[in-house]
């Protein structure tokens, strides 16, 4: 009998030890998974976030977008706008002051502002502008492509602007240049730290990222015993490949980095090797060891499962967002450009319907980019004073077209209640999320109201309807991210709610969410007031 239990004791350490590392590698491969999506999301954001299309002449738009650009990415070293005509001699460069261009002459006196604007050398400008005149020549929307200033190698994503449809007649291009030199020394070290404060990794958990010739850019501390680690491949592109419509095989796309989640004498794995070594010695733990065994390989299992329905359930929830406001807009466009008889009063009906499915698409990916970025947020908002008064009826008239003759539509705002403190853009976003749910889950009984009133130094806004509920027992789930009520209606997210209760704390607000089955909720939000005192801080 003791020959047996040692035996089975053995065999069932042995199947932790197994299991142990198999959670290791999940996790490092995890945390790999989570550097590389916080790597490219941050490298595709200012090409998606910035190259919109942009008007070259107006230029306290295009300071604007420089200066966001310059305060949101690290890797912009420059910005630059040619205006037509396409001339060497129209190529205007914004640059930061604190991190000059190796190519450009030195400044002569001492620059008072984080950026200023310039011009190249005519044969710098001359071989950058001939790069994009060959890519407008194909007719590219975008232009990316390495390039060599003096001995600095770069990457030039660069949004092309056409003055006819048929990208023909080339009128400007707005883009900016990454120093890949400085990216190798210092980019990839600093986003890396950010990442790892932002997912508070655990000790013995490290990134080890390779360049395309295998050399080290970010260099792991580990000891080779017990070491484990999991890579994945990451392409040196600033910019969407899908997007700039990439040809495949073409471009520095084609340049693969690979970046490796190393994990160092990982805890568990070695509390496995030390309890195959007493085996002999807990013989009678055998059973146990087996019953947390697959306790452990169910928990895991069901953990994954769990993830991948939730991420099922956003991808089809995204998706129909997305394409129900596009598709509405094809329609139009395709309906007025194929009438010959268009009334003006038919042309604003259907523009007005245009405009609030961009609205209702332009929400959709303001909730996206909200959560797109693992770093802290908080350090992109903008505090100042934010009038309800004015902010919450218009948000409601952003609303109209959907707000049909049937809604009891009520707004109500205390006379004389003063500013609260917050970021106007974040703000907007709290209560547009809101409001649209209260209108989304009402549509069987019509009715919204929003009031704000003061309740001592804070202002407490509800928005309130009649709709379905949510069952007590979701109440508490419905802030996290990705998730849905079973009886929730098709569309939606599940990114709203989590998003306004993100923005809320940050603000040193609360958020209360009541509801009843059958009569509806009410979403009370608790905002700091704007204080005289804070304007003089």
């Amino acid at each position: 009998m003791t020959v047996a239990l040692v035996s089975l004791s053995y065999r069932a350490v042995a199947e932790w030890q197994r299991a142990a590392a198999m959670m290791a590698e999940r996790r490092a491969r995890a945390t790999v998974d989570m550097f590389v999506t916080a790597f490219v999301r941050d490298m595709r954001g200012a090409q998606l976030s910035l190259l919109a299309p942009a008007h070259v002449d107006d230029p306290s738009d295009l300071n604007d977008r420089v200066s966001s650009g310059f305060a949101r990415f690290q890797y912009p070293e420059s910005f630059f706008v040619w205006r037509d005509p396409p001339d060497p001699g129209t190529l205007l460069l914004y640059v930061r002051t604190g991190r000059y261009p190796p190519w450009l002459p030195s400044p002569t006196e001492t620059a008072y502002l984080p950026m200023v604007s310039t011009t190249a050398d005519r044969a710098i400008a001359r071989s950058l502008t001939d790069r994009l005149s060959a890519d407008a020549a194909r007719h590219r929307h975008f232009s990316t492509f390495n390039f060599t200033l003096g001995d600095t190698p770069y990457q030039v994503v660069t949004l092309l602007t056409y003055g006819d449809p048929y990208r023909e007649h080339l009128v400007g291009a707005f883009g900016f240049t990454v120093n890949l030199s400085w990216v190798r020394q210092s980019y990839f070290q600093s986003l890396t730290k950010q990442v790892a404060r932002a997912a508070k990794l655990e000790p013995g958990v490290a990134i080890d990222l390779r360049d395309e010739h295998g050399a080290q850019v970010i260099r792991a501390a580990r000891r080779e015993v017990n070491a484990l680690s999991v890579s994945r491949t990451l392409a040196l592109a600033f910019f969407d490949p899908i997007v700039a419509d990439v040809e495949p095989g073409s471009g520095p796309v084609t340049t693969a980095w690979s970046a490796e989640a190393v994990i160092s004498d990982d805890p568990v794995v070695l509390a496995a090797q030390g309890g195959a070594r007493q085996t002999t010695v807990l013989a009678l733990l055998a059973a146990s060891l087996i019953v947390l065994n697959y306790v452990l390989i169910s928990r895991t299992a069901a953990q994954g499962a769990r993830m991948a329905d939730m991420r099922t359930t956003f991808i089809q929830g995204v998706t129909h967002e997305l394409k129900t406001p596009v598709a509405t807009i094809r329609a139009i466009g395709e309906t007025l450009a194929a009438s010959d008889a268009t009334t003006v009063d038919l042309a604003q009906e259907l523009g007005g319907i245009s405009a609030e499915q961009a609205k209702r698409l332009t929400r959709l990916i303001d909730n996206l980019l909200a959560y797109s970025r693992i770093t802290d947020v908080t350090e992109a908002y903008r505090f100042e004073a934010v009038s309800l008064d004015m902010l919450l009826p218009d948000l409601v008239r952003e609303f109209s077209s959907r707000l049909t003759p049937a809604y009891g539509t009520n707004v109500a705002v205390e006379s004389g209640l003063p500013p609260i403190r917050g970021d106007v853009t974040a703000i907007r976003l709290v209560f547009s999320n809101l409001i649209d749910n209260a209108i989304r889950y009402s549509s069987d009984t019509p009715y919204l109201r929003v009031s704000a009133s003061r309740h001592g130094a804070a202002a407490m806004v509800d928005v309130e309807d009649r709709g379905a509920g949510i069952p007590r027992s979701e109440l508490h789930d419905v802030t996290r991210r990705f998730f849905r009520g079973r009886s929730a209606a098709s569309g939606g997210s599940g990114l709203g709610l989590a998003i306004v209760d993100r923005i809320v704390k940050d603000h040193g607000g609360t958020l209360a969410i009541h509801s009843e089955i059958g009569k509806g909720t009410r979403v009370s939000v608790t905002l700091p007031l704007w204080l005289e005192r804070q304007s003089i801080d």
